[in-house]
C-alpha cells in the first residue's frame, strides 16, 4: 500500500500539529558498545567497503512514491539500523561544520518515526539511541540536519514520548505527560502499524542548514506533497536546534514558526538522495 500525494499532505500536516500542538531495541550489528551515554548499536567491520544498503540485513526495501529506497531492518530490531559508529570529526562552527553534508544516506523505517522514513547516514550519524531517539550526531550542519529529521518523525511512531524527556529543552511535566500519552496511542493504534512499512510514506526530500553559532542551528527540512491548489509542490517545517550535552537538542515548543511551501525546492537547499522524480 503506497501513500498517494493527497495523503501524504494531510500526513504531514498532522505531523506538523502534533510537533507543535503537544508543546506549544537495539540495533542489529557486530560490536555493542556506548555512544552519548546511550545505547549503541554495532557496524560492519571498517575493511567491508560495500555500500551500507548491502552490508547489512533488512526484512524489507521499497521505493516511497517518489522513487527513494527505504529499508525496514529485521523483525525486532525498531530503532533501526546504525550504519556507522565511527563519524567525521569538525572544529565546532567552522567553515566546514557549516557547509558538510551528510554521505551514503538510508531511509529507514523505525519505532521513533512510525510510518515516517529516518535517515540514517555512515559519515555525521546517528550512532546509537537514547530510548527510541537516535543519538550520536556530528557538531555541524550535516549532524543538526539529520537531528532534525529524525525528531520531526516522532508524532508519527511510538517514540514521542521519548522525544520529549530527552531533547526538548524547554519541556514541562504537563508536556512529557501528553507526550507519552500520544506514544502510547501511537503504540495501539493498529491502522498506524499497519502502515509503517517500507515505500508507504515519502522519505524526506532535503534540508537546509544556517549553523548561526557552533552550538546553533536553524534548520529547514523539505517534504514533497500536494499544495492547497492540487498541484505538487514542496513544504519546509523549520526547527530551531541548540547543541547541548553532546547533543542536538530543540529549543523550545514555544514557538510556532511558519512552514514554507513553494513549486520546487529553493537553491540553497540539498537532497539527501539524488534522484529523478
Amino acid at each position: 500500500m503506497v501513500a498517494t500525494r493527497r495523503n501524504a499532505r494531510s500526513l504531514g500536516a498532522a505531523i506538523a500539529a502534533a510537533l507543535l500542538g503537544l508543546g506549544g531495541a537495539a540495533a542489529c550489528g557486530t560490536s555493542p558498545g556506548r555512544s552519548d551515554g546511550a545505547d549503541s548499536a554495532g557496524s560492519a567491520s571498517q575493511e567491508d567497503r560495500r555500500p551500507p544498503e548491502q552490508r547489512f540485513q533488512w526484512s524489507a526495501k521499497a521505493p516511497d512514491p517518489h522513487g527513494v529506497e527505504v529499508y525496514a531492518p529485521p523483525a525486532g530490531e525498531g530503532h533501526g539500523q546504525v550504519l556507522s559508529t565511527a563519524t567525521r570529526t569538525y572544529d565546532p562552527g567552522s567553515t566546514q561544520a557549516r557547509e558538510s553534508r551528510p554521505e551514503n544516506i538510508i531511509f529507514q523505517i523505525t519505532d521513533l518515526g512510525g510510518i515516517h522514513p529516518v535517515a540514517f547516514s555512515t559519515s555525521d550519524g546517528p550512532t546509537g539511541f537514547d530510548g527510541l531517539v537516535p543519538v550520536g550526531y556530528t557538531q555541524s550542519a550535516a549532524g543538526a540536519a539529520l537531528a532534525a529529521q529524525a525528531y520531526m518523525t516522532a508524532p508519527t511512531g511510538q517514540g514521542y514520548g521519548d522525544l520529549v524527556e530527552r531533547v526538548v529543552e524547554d519541556a514541562t511535566d504537563a508536556d512529557r505527560r501528553s507526550a507519552r500519552q500520544h506514544s502510547d496511542r501511537m503504540a495501539g493504534d493498529a491502522e498506524m502499524k499497519e502502515r509503517s512499512v517500507a515505500g508507504y510514506y515519502p522519505a524526506s526530500e532535503g534540508a537546509r542548514v544556517d549553523l548561526v553559532a557552533a552550538d546553533r542551528a536553524e534548520v529547514m527540512i523539505y517534504e514533497r506533497g500536494q499544495k492547497a491548489d492540487g498541484s505538487v509542490g514542496f513544504f519546509g517545517r523549520p526547527l530551531s536546534l541548540h547543541w547541548a550535552e553532546g547533543r542536538w537538542k530543540i529549543s523550545s515548543f514555544r514557538k510556532f514558526p511558519r512552514m514554507w511551501e513553494g513549486d520546487q525546492l529553493p537553491p540553497e537547499a540539498w537532497q539527501w538522495v539524488k534522484h529523478s522524480n
